[in-house]
């Protein structure tokens, strides 16, 4: 049986979108890190989909969770029923719908690291680092962890017959947010004098708001914190003021998702441009909302020396932090690509530690 070892592989199962690492790849004299997502909705299903004559096959694969199957990946809301649960639950890295967005994203690791008809059996990951919410990493690391290590069975590659076993050998939890900052300071060119500052990273994602309080590498672990709320609350809220039958249909959710995060002013629905600007006062008040909570962790901002931003709401969190803190702008920083800066940031970190760094 061929066998294949991933140094580094990433994983980050978020509540709108799961996002993974693969490796790296050379472009344009660069090696840069692979990353792929997948919607976080994972259907139960009775099996496959049959694609009929002149239609095209959806796009996903099928894992096993508690003897269930769930379908997962680009087009798992075309399987959904829309009642599926999305609540922002504690125990979300316990439950079966964790599992399988996980094996999904292991399934796509492997797509994305072999060629689709590759004789590979057995893809050892030597260190894969996931993340966890603030207010949940304490409670939950051993568990996720115990999830994570081990033998995992997923589907097979594009043009493969057989199942693939992955092997998973290191986990390694942290804190979402660290990876933004981690990914920053990798970017700015100058993570040495980056790291000898305060720093605030605001990670606003699609169903917590996370912030992470630093001197230098050091976590200020009693002003760090999450809140349960994030970009699919600002979602959820819009779709309720036009019509409450919204929410519970996936497509029209994502769409407005999107939306909201390139502030394009409507949004396509039932055939018609719906106007959704007029809808920016709340999404505004849920993001006043979740700053709140966080300045009565932090306390105060004047050890504060660099706030960044990060996660798919970060650009407009950093638009209503700047209007209600007009004389921090300049320490206000968006990181690059935010979307995939914390799963980023868990690769290189996980190269970090397999060097034998800190």
């Amino acid at each position: 049986m061929a066998s294949i070892t991933l140094p580094v592989a990433a994983v980050d199962v978020g509540y709108f979108s799961t996002k993974f690492t693969s490796g790296r790849a050379e472009h344009k004299q660069a090696s840069l890190i692979k990353t792929g997502s997948i919607p976080s909705i994972c259907p139960r299903v009775a099996g496959e989909a049959a694609a009929t004559a002149g239609m095209s096959a959806l796009s996903g694969v099928v894992v096993t969770v508690n003897n269930i199957p769930h379908f997962v990946g680009p087009d798992a809301s075309l399987r959904s029923s829309g009642r599926e649960a999305r609540a922002v639950l504690d125990d979300y890295s316990r439950s079966d719908a964790y599992k399988a967005l996980f094996l999904g994203a292991l399934a796509y690791i492997c797509r994305d690291a072999l060629p689709p008809d590759s004789p590979v059996t057995t893809v050892e990951i030597k260190r894969l680092v996931v993340g966890l919410p603030l207010n949940t990493l304490l409670a939950q690391t051993d568990a996720l962890r115990e999830m994570v290590e081990g033998k995992h069975t997923v589907p097979p590659l594009l043009y493969g017959k057989e199942p693939l076993t992955v092997v998973v050998r290191s986990c390694t939890v942290v804190a979402q947010p660290q990876g933004a900052m981690i990914s920053y300071g990798a970017n700015s060119g100058n993570a040495q004098s980056l790291f000898k500052q305060n720093m605030l990273v605001l990670d606003i994602g699609g169903g917590t708001f996370d912030w992470y309080l630093s001197h230098g590498k050091k976590a200020l672990i009693e002003r760090c914190g999450a809140y349960p709320k994030g970009m699919l609350e600002c979602a959820f809220a819009v779709c309720d003021r036009i019509d409450k039958s919204l929410r519970d249909d996936p497509i029209i959710v994502s769409r407005v998702d999107e939306a909201l995060r390139e502030n394009a002013d409507t949004v396509m629905i039932s055939g018609e441009q719906v106007n959704i600007a007029a809808h920016r006062g709340t999404v505004d008040a849920i993001l006043r909302e979740c700053l709140s909570r966080m300045l009565d962790s932090v306390k105060s901002l004047k050890s504060v020396d660099l706030i960044l931003f990060s996660g798919g709401g970060g650009q407009r969190l950093l638009e209503v932090m700047a209007a209600m803190h007009p004389s921090r702008v300049t320490s206000m920083k968006l990181v690059q690509d935010p979307v995939f800066s914390n799963v980023r940031g868990f690769h290189l970190l996980g190269e970090l530690l397999n060097h034998g760094q800190q």
